[in-house]
């Protein structure tokens, strides 16, 4: 009996172990696979290619969002990597592997449960938005990994003296301009600690807020044009909490249904340990808290979006308050040790059925959910680089100015770097004929020239996102002889200037 109680205590005691190390090797994995980038990271990678260090800092084009201190250290990445592909996630799969012994720590900090702390390590190892977004050239890992930084932060959080308060002040205004989040942990920090400390100490702490809110307010200030744009597209502004209870628990339950989550048992798990959180008396689980209520306030007040992967470092925070559950079994008194194991397994049980996703498919396949299908991706970089192959400086391209970030960028990375002569025309329907006209003048104008008609739909199913500027019906109505090359998913039509 002795024996077997000591193999069960190595096993248990390898376990985290075990589940990290798998965690790292599908990340891994699946970043060597090196699938093409999708329609939004060649957006934000354009301007990594056109932008220097200190534009960064500025607003971005092509509609994109991200922290300046995230893109300069990921431009230094790409250009010691020459411009490879793969160099532009490097920051991402860095973070995701790097969050996981973090999260075990913070979760070995605050839970005596065995239970809560390696089914909340699972969760957050194996969860498929984790694993994707640790391999995609966006924020959002990164987001992850301040989250939980921070969260770790607090219990060392102590302002002794003028040297520590500027140190941790700097800490405090440098973050934001590393991970856009940040600002909601921060201000959950100042909250708990200037609830929870001396009256004396009270105000330095609450000081501790304003580095933080002067770097976000710079940045908001920054970034309010595009905030704008933003805003019109229906993903973010669906995002949004107002008065009705419908709308907001159906924004609340479509999250937990994007990290695989969305059971009734985890929405009433979740409530009920926001209820029963002061029996717990866990500063990790009010700091969860107040991050989560936050969040909901610059949602419900339109700076900050409830959606998506743009909250995707709420999933650590869901992922603590569902395991928390197994904390309050631990601390509470039954009759029986049995019958509380029992009521533990129970609900682990439920959570581990009620999961939206097949961990063995994830584990084997690398299967994980994408906006943009690997083939699909494959078939759009082909298109473009068949394209830029055969493409002389001397030609013209024909497009819309939605696919100049795409012809931009890969001409650099792909080392083409070749002179692009382009003329853009919007298909909008209402002024096709208007367009058509402008385009006939154009090309009569050059008709000496070789001219490159690029047509395809980046988003593959968006509606917003059909950038056709080109069909062979328009082409038939200018009276060109054109051959058309890669079908599918991406046109590229190309025309011997002669009408």
């Amino acid at each position: 009996m002795k024996k077997i109680n000591i193999i069960g205590d190595k096993i248990l005691f390898s376990l985290p172990f075990v589940i990290i190390a798998a965690g790292i090797y599908i990340r891994i994995a699946l970043f060597c696979e090196n699938y093409p980038l999708w329609n939004d990271e060649i957006l934000l990678a354009d301007n990594i290619v056109s932008k220097s260090f200190f534009q960064l800092f500025l607003h971005l084009e092509n509609v994109q969002v991200a922290p300046p201190l995230f893109l300069i250290l990921q431009k230094i990445i790409v250009e010691l990597a020459d411009y490879n592909l793969w160099s532009f996630r490097i920051v991402s799969i860095i973070s995701g592997c790097l969050s996981m012994p973090l999260f075990y720590k913070l979760l070995n900090k605050n839970f005596k449960s065995k239970i809560a702390i390696y089914s909340a390590l699972f969760l957050f190892s194996f969860n498929p938005q984790l694993i994707y977004y640790s391999n995609e050239f966006k924020p959002y890992s990164t987001d992850v990994l301040f989250c939980i930084i921070f969260l770790l932060i607090y219990e060392k959080l102590n302002i002794k003296d003028k040297k520590s308060f500027i140190l941790y002040s700097l800490l405090m205004f440098i973050a934001p301009f590393c991970s856009f989040i940040s600002i909601f942990i921060i201000g959950a920090i100042v909250i708990l600690k200037v609830l929870t400390v001396e009256q004396k100490d009270k105000l330095k702490y609450a000081f501790l807020s304003v580095p933080a809110a002067s770097a976000s307010l710079i940045l908001w200030l920054i970034e309010n044009i595009h905030y704008n744009e933003l805003t019109k597209y229906l993903l973010w502004e669906y995002g949004f909490f107002n008065f009705s209870i419908s709308h907001n628990y159906k924004i609340f339950t479509d999250f937990l249904e994007y990290i695989q989550m969305n059971s009734w048992i985890f929405t009433v798990i979740i409530l009920f340990v926001i209820i029963i959180s002061l029996f717990i008396k866990n500063k990790t689980i009010y700091l969860s808290i107040l991050s989560l209520l936050l969040c909901c306030i610059a949602s419900f007040i339109k700076v900050f979006p409830f959606s998506e992967r743009v909250i995707l470092f709420l999933i650590p925070i869901f992922i603590i308050l569902i395991s928390s559950i197994f904390e309050y079994f631990y601390k509470i008194s039954f009759k029986s040790e049995i019958l509380k194991r029992g009521c533990s397994l129970i609900i682990l049980a439920l959570i581990l059925i009620n999961l939206q996703y097949n961990y063995a498919d994830v584990f084997i396949n690398k299967n994980v959910p994408m906006i943009e299908s690997k083939d699909f991706r494959i078939k759009r970089e082909n298109a473009i680089i068949n394209f830029l192959s055969n493409y002389n400086s001397e030609d013209l391209i024909i497009t819309t100015p939605k696919l100049i970030p795409y012809i931009n960028m890969y001409n650099v990375v792909k080392k083409y770097n070749k002179r692009i002569n382009i003329k853009t025309f919007n298909n909008v329907p209402e002024e096709e004929y208007k367009e058509l006209e402008v385009m006939s003048k154009f090309i009569k104008d050059n008709e000496n020239n070789t001219f490159w008609f690029i047509y395809f739909n980046p988003w593959n199913n968006f509606y917003y996102a059909t950038y056709n500027v080109i069909s062979e019906e328009i082409l038939s109505k200018l009276s060109l002889k054109y051959k058309k090359y890669e079908q599918d998913y991406a046109d590229t039509f190309y025309v011997e200037g002669k009408l």
